[in-house]
């Protein structure tokens, strides 16, 4: 008979495991392997990041410089290595993530929590 062991694990811990792990395997992974044109197009950018929006989201988001892009004469030219820095980069955070923030602080400066 096999031996069991239950654990728990917070979710954020394992988001953050999972997260690790996906990053350290496509760094390791050989460029012949898995290659992806860093250099594209308005099309090409709706085709390798089809969650970041409709064109005319993409062409407010450009006049506003929100998203990080280039100009060649009139074309749109995006860098998805920067595209995918910047959307990480506006990671919202969980509520327990807010919550340990919040008594982190409040540990640091000897506040007391309210109920």
């Amino acid at each position: 008979m096999q031996d069991f062991v239950l654990i728990s694990i917070p979710e954020t811990t394992i988001k953050n495991i999972v997260e690790q792990a996906v990053r350290e395997a496509f760094a390791s992974q050989a460029p012949s392997t898995y290659k992806e044109q860093s250099i594209v197009d308005l099309d090409g950018l709706l085709k390798a990041r089809p969650f970041i929006g409709s064109k005319s989201t993409i062409y407010k988001k450009v006049s506003a410089a929100i998203i990080p892009h280039s100009k060649s004469g009139k074309r749109l030219i995006f860098d998805l290595n920067e595209i995918d820095e910047w959307l990480l980069a506006h990671k919202i955070k969980t509520a327990e993530e807010l919550d340990a923030e919040a008594m982190a602080y409040m540990n640091a400066n000897n506040k007391k929590r309210r109920p």
